[in-house]
C-alpha cells in the first residue's frame, strides 16, 4: 500500500481542491457560504476518500462514493458556469480535473474488483 499523498490520483483530487479553492474566492459575497463554500467541502471530500480507499480492503465502496461526489462538484461548477460566477476557461479546466479523477477512480475501482492474479 502506497502512502495516499504519492498516489496520482491523490494529486489529481487535490489540484481540484485547489482549483475550486480559487475559484470560489471569488464568488459574490452573496453565494460564497451556499454555493461556494459546499463546492469546496465536496472536494475536501473527494482527497479524503482517496486516503481511505487506499487503506481500506474493500475500496469500492469508497470509490463509488468518491465517483458520486465527482458527479456533484461537476454539477454545481456547471450551475456556477451558468450563473457566470466562473468563466468558461475556469469552467473547462474545472472539468478537466474531475475527468481525471474519476478516470483514475473508476480504473482503480475495476482493478479492485478484478481477482488478483496468483
Amino acid at each position: 500500500m502506497a502512502i495516499h499523498t504519492d498516489l496520482p490520483i491523490y494529486k489529481s483530487a487535490y489540484e481540484l481542491l485547489m482549483a475550486v479553492s480559487a475559484l470560489v474566492k471569488n464568488f459574490p459575497r452573496s453565494v460564497k457560504g451556499s454555493m461556494g463554500e459546499p463546492i469546496q467541502n465536496v472536494c475536501v471530500r473527494i482527497a479524503l476518500l482517496v486516503a481511505k480507499a487506499n487503506a481500506s480492503r474493500d475500496k469500492v465502496p469508497h470509490l463509488d462514493e468518491l465517483l458520486e461526489l465527482v458527479m456533484e462538484v461537476e454539477l454545481m461548477i456547471r450551475l456556477a458556469k451558468d450563473m457566470k460566477f466562473i468563466s468558461i476557461a475556469q469552467y473547462a479546466n474545472v472539468v478537466l480535473l474531475t475527468n481525471t479523477v474519476g478516470k483514475q477512480a473508476n480504473g482503480w475501482r475495476k482493478a479492485s474488483q478484478t481477482p488478483a492474479a496468483i
